[in-house]
């Protein structure tokens, strides 16, 4: 009897010891998760701010250009020039291949428009729109800097690509900073993928002509 009683305390005590090595295990696991997802809670809200701020950075870029065309009647691919030029653009806009200015063109415009732009210090410009596109109104890539980077993109019409013209259109109507979806940069000879910000521009006057400044980020 003594026996078989000391058998049960040993059984008793082992259940017991199981039974509370399982509690911390589980109570440790748990202590680990929740470290784990406060530790991930603070690298996603890290990583979140900075997407905020690479994305608010250009925007104050784009909207310095606004400035230059809120001053002038006319601005001129040097004065966009050296708007851009006046910028410290690796510092202040990390990962930005550069600033551009997309005006809207109506089809019965266009041969005035590429005169326009020809006579404006770019005597090999054209416009590049696929021979199908019927729209009423292009939206053509007119200045780009700084140009070396960005050459391949410049007299590309916006308007002919369905994501591209989505982009530009929204951020034409409801005057609002707009983030295209990804699209293929032109400018970009490995192929890699990137994103349009758009800011608007109006021009002056009782009829508000649409333009758009833009830049390509990352």
């Amino acid at each position: 009897m003594g026996g078989r009683m000391a058998v049960l305390a040993a059984l008793a005590v082992a259940v017991v010891g199981v039974a509370l090595t399982a509690f911390l295990s589980l109570s440790k696991h748990a202590e680990i998760a929740q470290d784990a997802q406060l530790r991930f809670d603070i690298l996603a809200a890290r990583i979140e701010r900075e997407i905020e701020q690479r994305l608010r950075q250009p925007i104050y870029g784009l909207k310095g250009a606004r400035g230059v065309y809120a001053a002038s009647d006319s601005v001129t691919r040097g004065d966009f020039r050296n708007y851009v030029d006046s910028r410290q653009m690796e510092q202040e806009f990390p990962g930005i291949r550069g600033f551009g200015f997309i005006e809207r063109v109506l089809r019965a415009d266009l041969d005035r428009f590429t005169a326009e732009a020809k006579a404006d210090g770019m005597p090999d410009f054209r416009v590049r729109s696929s021979p199908g596109a019927t729209a009423e109104d292009l939206y053509v890539i007119k200045y780009l800097e700084p140009l070396a980077n960005n050459i391949q993109a410049l007299g590309y019409d916006m308007g002919q690509e369905l994501l591209r013209r989505e982009a530009v259109e929204r951020a034409v109507l409801t005057g609002r900073d707009t983030l295209s979806g990804r699209v293929n940069l032109l400018q970009d000879e490995a192929g890699r993928p990137g994103l349009l910000l758009l800011v608007p521009v109006y021009r002056r006057g009782p009829i508000r002509r649409r333009r758009i400044s833009i830049c390509v980020p990352w």
